[in-house]
């Protein structure tokens, strides 16, 4: 299994996060699937977690090849595009309309939220919306300075050089 493009601190900040909820089944929503959504899923189902992953994804590419590899019942990969758009302008702001408010489509609130895909700062306001009140945000690459006003906004902290976690 590939493992996730992700510094080896921020997998493990992670992975401590995941196992410290107390619930029956963990709800887990990720914006941008890739690696980490098959290496954290398997790490859940290894450690005998029970858990509802619902993963957005935009990038046909990245779609098909996550969901080829998913071997997982509680791992739930959505893909938004519009059909048959007439121009390609259209396409994309419809593209990322839909993939941004996907949540709402789901219609759940999750203990853990990643942001770990296009769009992070619009997907963490959205993020504010379906997070349980003792839930927690992640934001990968918050080092970029376009993240830097919606982190503090949020109260986030660093927890690497690349993962903020957020709570409500």
């Amino acid at each position: 299994m590939n493992k996730p493009m992700m510094d080896n601190r921020d997998i493990g900040c992670i992975k401590n996060e995941l196992l410290n909820f107390e619930v029956d089944e963990l709800s887990v929503l990720e914006w941008g699937a890739g690696f980490s959504t098959l290496y954290f899923t398997r790490f859940l189902a290894d450690h005998d977690i029970s858990f509802r992953w619902d993963a957005i994804e935009h990038d046909p590419k990245w779609y098909f090849r996550i969901h080829e590899q998913n071997e997982l019942v509680g791992l739930k990969i959505h893909f938004f595009i519009e059909p048959n758009p007439a121009d390609k302008e259209a396409m994309a702001i419809a593209e990322m309309k839909n993939y941004i408010n996907c949540p709402r489509m789901i219609g759940r609130k999750y203990d853990v939220i990643i942001v770990d895909g296009r769009q992070r700062n619009k997907c963490l306001g959205m993020a504010q919306q379906f997070i349980k009140e003792d839930g927690v945000i992640f934001l990968h690459d918050a080092q970029r300075e376009r993240h830097r006003e919606i982190i503090k906004r949020y109260k986030g902290e660093h927890l690497t050089k690349t993962l903020c976690i957020m709570r409500k």
